[in-house]
């Protein structure tokens, strides 16, 4: 059975590989950490930015924002996928463009 995993530790793993934006940078005239995190999990998870926002300042004394396990153990599974993935490089290039159509900060 999948562990499940944090947003932001989910983050912390992707947004530096494909927004090559590293954790606390703000944004100063560029996109910051962020905006990249809730950008990247609208487009996996195919949820709104401000559902997303709520998912990412979350902390565990705030038990009614905890995001549903479900979610959690999802956000496991698409980080095994695309480590999968990471190792052929025509999908995950694939996988690039297709975030890209639909990112609204990514170039």
């Amino acid at each position: 059975m999948y562990k499940e995993l944090e947003p932001r530790e989910f983050c912390q793993t992707w947004v530096p590989k494909i927004y090559k934006i590293d954790p606390g940078t703000k944004g100063k005239g560029k996109v910051s950490y962020r905006q990249a995190c809730i950008d990247f999990l609208s487009y996996v998870c195919d949820a709104s930015p401000k559902t997303v926002a709520f998912w990412i300042d979350y902390s565990p004394e705030q038990k009614k924002r905890r995001p549903n396990r479900y979610l959690l153990k999802y956000l496991r599974v698409i980080d095994v996928k695309l480590r999968d993935i990471e190792q052929t490089s025509s999908l995950y290039q694939q996988f690039i463009e297709d975030l890209k159509k639909n990112s609204k900060i990514l170039e």
